[in-house]
C-alpha cells in the first residue's frame, strides 16, 4: 500500500514536507545539508564504504557538538593488529590534493583521532557498501543515500546525485 503525502501536511525547513527530493552536490551540498541538520541533540548514523580526516575537518566543529555518532564502514585488511582495520581513502582521494598540500594532515588526524576516541561508535561490516546512508536525527532531521561517501568529494564535490529526505 502506498501513502499520499498531501502537500499540506508539516513542511520542513525547506517547505519539501517530507517528501525525498534529488540533490545534485553542486547547486545544494550534502555538507550544507549536514551543517544545518547537526545540533547537541543530534543522533548521527552513518554507513560509508570510506571515511577522510578531511570530511571531519569540514565538519569538526558541528561533530563535536552531537549527542552521538556512529560508524559504519567496510572492513579491510588488517594494517597491523587484530584490532586495526584499514581504511581507505584515510587521507582523502585526488581531489583533496590541495588539502593536504597545506601540509595540516598531522594535526588534522590528531584531532580527528580525538574526536573518534571521545565519540564516535564505528564499527566494521565483512563486505562493501553498496549505498552510502547519512541520518541525522535531530529538531531538523535529514536522510541522504546515494553515491555521497564520507569524504570531503562526497560532501561538496561529487557530481552524481544523492536522494536526500527531510522532515
Amino acid at each position: 500500500m502506498v501513502e499520499h503525502i498531501d502537500a499540506g501536511q508539516s513542511t520542513g525547513r525547506d517547505g519539501t514536507s517530507g517528501v525525498p527530493r534529488l540533490v545534485n552536490n553542486r547547486s545544494v551540498k550534502i555538507v550544507d545539508l549536514l551543517i544545518a541538520a547537526l545540533s547537541s541533540t543530534a543522533n548521527v548514523s552513518v554507513v560509508s564504504q570510506t571515511f577522510s580526516v578531511f570530511a571531519f575537518d569540514a565538519l569538526e566543529k558541528h561533530l563535536r557538538r552531537t549527542k552521538s555518532f556512529r560508524l559504519l564502514l567496510p572492513a579491510n585488511e588488517p594494517a597491523g593488529s587484530d584490532d586495526e582495520f584499514h581504511v581507505p581513502e584515510l587521507t582523502g582521494d585526488d581531489g583533496d590534493r590541495s588539502y593536504r598540500n597545506k601540509l595540516a594532515l598531522s594535526a588534522t588526524a590528531r584531532a580527528c583521532a580525538d574526536w573518534i576516541s571521545r565519540q564516535v561508535q564505528i564499527r566494521s561490516i565483512g563486505q562493501k557498501v553498496p549505498q552510502n546512508l547519512l541520518h541525522v536525527e535531530s529538531a531538523a532531521p535529514v536522510s541522504i543515500t546515494g553515491s555521497s561517501q564520507l569524504t570531503t568529494s562526497g560532501l561538496q564535490g561529487n557530481r552524481t546525485s544523492v536522494l536526500c529526505l527531510t522532515v
